[in-house]
């Protein structure tokens, strides 16, 4: 990959420009003086933001005191490489975009995210390394178009019912996870990311429980499965079930997990074998003492997604992390292990190292491997390091 000169002097801008603020559900700001759009994320926000982008913006850029606007990018080196192949490399923008949020009153609301990434809703976009072919894809700018990824309106009301609203266009409250762009997701993250044109109808409870139910015509003529389509969630968050110790999860379910592959396993032209395949996700997570945190997914798929298996599709995977300050600097550092019963990978391992640098700005280095689950199949492997925030 080679890095253009206007890629370039966009990244130089953005870095010397606003400051940056590391973007995810974790990071939310205090909203700053002056502007009267709140910035600061609550918990049933986070939640009701579901897996979308959590801009987590600091910019004072208000108008009428109802309009923000931030933005985000992902700057990352990058190196992949299947085994007896090529590498893939180079220094890129591996994602940026643009957030606009809108008070329309005090319980409607507008969200947009406008971004430009390489990272696509599709089976050959998900990924560094394709997932289904195990291929390296060989240029970020090959792959990078312009979209509105997210375009909703929100209905809330906290103070009269526990009830949400949401129409437009996002992603679908199917799994968890905090980054839609991310250069190396995992194979869980990979099997439940769908962007929509959705509905949606929840819960969020003050004692930390949540439930949500989304619905969506499938127009993708690729798949020959029911029109309507849904997915349903419900989820917990104690983050006080005694001292130091906090516990989260949730579980989801979902019509068809192909649209989610946005692909058909059922490819023989025989109408009778073209079905739905329902798919479930469970999560579980732990804070505990001293900086730990470890937790645990488990997905699984009704029936087969490989044409001619007959057995039933799933990943597992557990996760290990732990921060601390250091230096004068937070640190995390985190190491995960997923394992699929079926599709082309039988073994997934990565670390993870993230510092916030400064106030506003978050680095982070990534390295994963990934084995192929025939014996004659070629590994693949990847590492990369960036800088990633929000302004």
């Amino acid at each position: 990959m080679k890095l253009k000169p206007v890629v370039l002097a966009v990244v130089a801008a953005g870095l010397v420009g606003p400051a940056f603020a590391a973007y995810g559900h974790a990071q939310h700001k205090s909203a700053p003086a002056g502007c009267g759009m709140p910035t600061s994320m609550t918990a049933a926000e986070a939640t009701m933001n579901g897996n979308g982008v959590v801009s987590g913006s600091t910019s004072r850029t208000c108008w009428h005191n109802k309009v923000k606007l931030g933005g985000f990018g992902d700057f990352a080196y990058t190196h992949a490489k299947t085994a007896g192949g090529s590498p893939s490399k180079g220094l890129d923008l591996t994602a940026a975009g643009l957030v606009f949020d809108a008070k329309i009153n005090s319980n409607w609301s507008f969200k947009g995210v406008a971004d430009y990434a390489w990272i696509g809703d599709n089976e050959t976009g998900k990924s560094l390394i394709n997932y289904q072919t195990g291929a390296v894809n060989s240029n970020f700018d090959d792959s990078k178009t312009l979209n509105m990824d997210e375009a909703l309106v929100t209905y809330s009301n906290s103070d009269r019912t526990p009830m949400y609203f949401k129409v437009g266009k996002g992603y679908v409250n199917f799994g968890s996870y905090s980054n839609p762009y991310a250069v190396l997701p995992t194979l869980t993250q990979y099997m439940s990311q769908l962007n929509e044109n959705y509905i949606e109808l929840g819960v969020v409870s003050g004692q930390g429980w949540h439930a949500s139910a989304s619905g969506w015509m499938e127009d993708n003529p690729i798949i020959s499965a029911r029109k309507h389509q849904g997915a349903m969630k419900v989820g917990f968050d104690q983050r006080h079930i005694m001292s130091g110790v906090g516990l989260s999860g949730d579980f989801s379910y979902i019509t068809n997990l192909e649209t989610v592959l946005n692909k058909s396993a059922y490819g023989s032209g025989d109408a009778a074998d073209q079905k739905n395949v329902a798919g479930m996700l469970a999560e579980l997570n732990a804070d505990l003492r001293g900086g730990v945190k470890a937790g645990a997914t488990y997905l699984r798929a009704s029936k087969d997604l490989v044409i001619g298996s007959s057995s039933e599709t799933s990943v597992w995977g557990v996760n290990l992390g732990y921060g601390m300050h250091a230096a004068g600097y937070a640190h995390a550092v985190s190491a995960s292990y997923e394992g699929s019963s079926e599709g082309a990978w039988k073994h997934r391992w990565a670390v993870n190292y993230d510092v916030d640098l400064a106030p506003n700005v978050k680095g982070y280095a990534q390295y994963v491997k990934m084995e192929k689950r025939a014996a004659t199949a070629s590994s693949a492997k990847a590492w990369l390091v960036g800088v990633k925030g929000s302004f």
